[in-house]
């Protein structure tokens, strides 16, 4: 390939031509190569840094290319110079014992903050604060490439908002067919099956779905499975299957009107808020935050399922412990996907509250393991987490305080 590729090289540009001859250890067992393989991309980043600092040169005319392992030397060559390169190409980039390798071939070696990752659901190359592109699952966890820089439609926003919820009714007796209930309408509750006298459960959904996503009937079906409760699915499709970056700051006011909504319900035909639950995926997760906000902290319970990360932090809009009685988040893509801090009376971390999650390759995957931990947990509360004396105790699983359940049904639980 040295000489294929030289030569055409020559054929169209008057330029230098470097070959790198690492056969001293490329020659040795596979698995030899791969190991010893972060030392040689680092020598050749060395030496490319002082060859342009000893003779000149433009790293905006640097172009690195590699095959196979070759690939993964180029970019730990890249990554050892800050990514300074202005291309990086990798020539089928070799896979044995390289998947989910930290050493391996990722657009953090160029342009850092805004590479593009192009490995659907890998976000390795994600850096909070930080990278301009991530992959978000939509509801059925279909990686989607999100721009974290793209303009808020503000158009959109006047045509669309907290008013376009829809709230669907689920009991045992409707355990699969929904009841529409319309905030304002007497009569949409009267001819439900919603009962003052049930508890309530409020699920909310995150980006890029709607009420029919696939974590609304699982968590529906096993509350109902444990209690005769009310559960009410919140469908804002209309705006969050937008932009990121337009149902990001749509997400107070969905908030705002889900609170009025559950007034306007439990005021009109009973309830009582030491029998409320909110439970919110990703971006759902604010937006129960923000409903308990408007309802001044009085449901019972709120629960984030790995409340989203991106554009979240430090905002005075994200989920928040004086949201509810008592507020819990359960963490499974912190840092990526998901918000790492404790934010909550009580911050769950199952398996170090990061990607990746058992049975998982990708944050996409791991951030969607929050919902189903849940739904288990309601069924057979048989999640036991420990009291961290830090976040990084929580991280490494080495936690040895008091034992506490993790997600579950109970109304009155308290941290």
């Amino acid at each position: 390939m040295n000489p294929l590729i030289t030569s055409a090289f020559l054929e169209v540009l008057d330029i230098n031509v470097i070959v790198v001859d690492w056969s001293s250890l490329a020659s040795s067992y596979y698995i030899s190569a791969t190991y010893g393989l972060p030392s040689v991309g680092q020598y050749l980043g060395n030496f490319l840094k002082w060859h342009v600092e000893t003779a000149g040169g433009d790293w905006d005319r640097v172009h690195l290319v590699g095959f196979s392992l070759g690939v993964h030397v180029v970019e730990i060559a890249s990554r050892t110079i800050r990514g300074k390169p202005a291309h990086v190409t990798g020539l089928d980039p070799a896979g044995p014992l390289w998947y989910q390798n930290k050493n391996g071939l990722n657009t953090d070696s160029i342009c850092a903050g805004n590479a593009i990752p192009f490995v659907p659901g890998d976000n390795s190359h994600y850096m909070e604060g930080e990278s301009r592109y991530v992959w978000i699952p939509d509801g059925d966890g279909v990686p989607h490439l999100v721009d974290l820089e793209e303009p808020v439609d503000e158009e959109l926003l006047r045509n669309r908002n907290g008013a376009n919820n829809e709230y669907w009714l689920f009991t045992r007796s409707n355990p699969i067919n929904r009841q529409v209930i319309v905030h304002g309408n007497a009569n949409t509750i009267s001819n439900s099956n919603y009962n003052g006298n049930r508890p309530i459960f409020v699920i909310v959904h995150g980006w890029n779905n709607d009420g029919n996503s696939g974590m609304n009937p699982l968590i529906t079906s096993t509350v109902l499975a444990v209690q005769d409760a009310n559960v009410i699915v919140v469908d804002w499709g209309a705006v969050a299957s937008s932009s990121y970056v337009t149902a990001v700051s749509s997400v107070p006011n969905i908030g705002r009107h889900l609170g009025n909504f559950l007034i306007w319900l439990i005021n009109t035909a009973g309830g009582n808020w030491n029998n409320v639950h909110l439970v919110g995926f990703s971006l759902g997760a604010h937006v129960v935050g923000n409903a308990g906000r408007t309802a001044v902290g009085l449901p019972a319970r709120v629960t984030g399922l790995d409340p989203a990360g991106p554009l979240w932090s430090g905002s005075s809009n994200a989920l928040n412990r004086n949201d509810g009685q008592y507020v819990e988040s359960i963490h499974t893509d912190g840092r990526i996907l998901g918000i790492m801090d404790a934010i909550s009376d009580a911050d769950f971390y199952p398996n170090g509250g990061r990607n990746p999650q058992p049975g998982c390759l990708t944050s996409s995957c791991s951030h969607g393991r929050a919902p189903e931990f849940f739904a288990s947990s309601v069924l057979t509360n048989h999640f036991v987490g420990r009291l961290c004396s830090n976040i990084n105790e929580a991280e490494a699983s080495t936690c040895n305080g008091a034992a506490f359940n993790m997600g579950n049904a109970i109304m009155n639980k308290r941290g």
